[in-house]
């Protein structure tokens, strides 16, 4: 993990530093949009209604507000102060995805080392630093670069579970199932990312075979902080007047309206052609 590090420290750092300029550029430059406010308004709620939202129906995101509430106690309810979480979440991104780079491009696969390892891992943190989409996230009073850089973390963990001798096995496990737990509080769907946490599991068979009982234990335990969610999640999707708001999407127009939003930035998609 050091050798490109050793080799070029100064780039991986004048990325971090590209990352945090594109994030906190003209960050006051636009006035709160609705779902900012709406952040403002659930983080500033009284205490007791605040924890209510973690059981509450319909709730999504109360780990967030209630992490934001002491910091707008702090430095105040300006755009600015609103966001710069946000940026600051976002640029810790860029070298997670460094790290996770590197430790994915090696798991499974001590045996042929990448020797592009460092080449790879840099690229990959330069597209986070610079992804419009990311870039446009790390700029809002919203849960969303948190959710990046705990997905980030959340996966690491799983590789350092996996990648653990028989002594600290149990505290990697441990730490794997803190992040993740926690991001299901961040936001509901944090729960998808389990099923890729699955597929790397079974990407690195048979290595990670002798870990299976500490997979099985780790997803056991998912259930417990995810059952309040599951509950009023359940109550919605059965009730027969439920309305989401929006309109249904295909999962083609899905990875269109991604890619194009990765590629060209949070702009309408072309009449014609991508």
């Amino acid at each position: 993990m050091g050798e490109g590090r050793r080799r070029h420290p100064w780039l991986l750092w004048a990325i971090i530093l590209l990352a945090f300029a594109l994030r906190v550029y003209h960050l006051d430059f636009q006035s709160l949009w609705r779902d900012e406010v709406d952040a403002l308004r659930f983080a500033t709620r009284p205490l007791a209604q605040l924890l209510d939202t973690f059981t509450k129906p319909g709730e999504n995101g109360p780990l967030f507000f209630l992490l934001l509430r002491p910091w707008l106690q702090v430095f105040g309810q300006s755009e600015t102060a609103l966001r710069f979480p946000s940026v600051l979440w976002g640029t810790l991104s860029v070298p997670l995805t460094w790290v996770l780079a590197r430790r994915l491009l090696r798991f499974g696969a001590t045996a042929t080392a990448h020797a592009g390892a460092a080449g790879v891992s840099t690229l990959a943190m330069l597209l986070t630093a610079t992804a419009p989409y990311l870039v446009w996230y790390s700029r809002e009073g919203k849960m969303y670069a948190l959710v990046v850089a705990l997905a980030l973390g959340s996966v690491l963990a799983l590789l350092w579970a996996l990648t653990a001798a028989a002594a600290g096995v149990r505290l990697r496990w441990l730490v794997y199932i803190a992040l993740t737990s926690l991001g299901f509080y961040l936001h509901v769907m944090f729960v998808l990312l389990l099923p890729v946490h699955a597929v790397l599991f079974a990407l690195g068979w048979p290595s990670t075979r002798r870990h299976w009982r500490g997979a099985l234990l780790a997803l056991a335990s998912f259930v417990l902080p995810y059952l309040p969610l599951v509950w009023w999640q359940w109550r919605l999707f059965t009730s027969p007047t439920f309305d989401p708001g929006f309109s249904p999407v295909s999962l083609p127009r899905m990875f269109a309206i991604l890619l194009v939003a990765f590629g060209r930035g949070m702009r309408g998609v072309p009449t014609i052609g991508l």
